[in-house]
């Protein structure tokens, strides 16, 4: 099992606005496949750097 945090950086091209948001991922590999993926996201992050402040 695998457990990692990790953040994305971008910038929303009709604004240019950038946001960070952080995110976690739960992978379990058994006999070399990979049997589960499960990604946990900051959800208010990424729905805030849609927002347009104007």
């Amino acid at each position: 099992m695998i457990v990692a945090e990790y953040e994305m950086t971008g910038t929303v091209t009709t604004t240019g606005r950038s946001a960070t948001a952080a995110f976690v991922l739960v992978l379990r590999v058994r006999d070399g496949q990979v049997v589960h993926w499960r990604e946990y996201q900051d959800m208010a992050a990424i729905a805030q750097a849609f927002v347009d402040e104007r």
